[in-house]
């Protein structure tokens, strides 16, 4: 199990030492409520950054990716807002998680597999415009029922657990258009 003590004295430690690096804020008076309700801010953020770096697994980074295959950061943070890519835009980047590709360890011959193509489609199709990248990220990796309790993410490589991928696709897709 994780330990929260470590991320709070990580973040005790860093705020402590970014406070004393503008001294002009000891000057200042601040609110304790002000203060208060922007620490619980850092918080929220801090844990939602920790929900998605689980959420998303192994992942490349999309400059990362766009200089391993010669292509542009841009075309390829682009093609995670049209669906044609799964990523999760961040502050100053945007990550891709690998399970959606296939072909090269060296990623040189990197390219989006069949089964995340399919599901990406299914997506998009079933959303329209309330698709969003993190709905895909959510779902593959979360335990589905139409996947005997499996991580889509997991079976994405499996030529044998396309259709049944499909059909998970679908199914969430549809609930969350609604």
């Amino acid at each position: 199990m994780s330990d929260p003590k470590r991320l709070i004295e990580a973040f005790e430690n860093e705020a402590s030492r970014a406070w004393n690096s503008y001294q002009e804020l000891g000057e200042e008076d601040i609110s304790h409520a002000d203060l208060e309700a922007i620490g619980k801010h850092a918080a929220e953020i801090a844990v939602g950054n920790i929900f998605w770096r689980l959420a998303i697994g192994d992942n490349i980074r999309a400059t990362e990716l766009a200089d391993k295959v010669g292509r542009d950061t841009e075309e390829i943070v682009r093609q995670v807002a049209d669906g044609c890519l799964v990523g999760l835009v961040g502050r100053n980047q945007t990550f891709l998680p690998l399970w959606q590709f296939e072909g090269g360890g060296d990623y040189g011959e990197l390219r989006l597999g069949e089964a995340a193509q399919v599901t990406l489609t299914v997506f998009c199709e079933e959303m329209g415009s309330l698709f969003r990248p993190t709905y895909v990220i959510s779902w593959a990796s979360t335990k589905q029922p139409e996947l005997g309790d499996r991580e889509p993410r997991s079976l994405m490589s499996d030529e044998d657990s396309f259709p049944a991928l499909k059909y998970s696709a679908k199914v969430a897709a549809r609930r969350l258009a609604r």
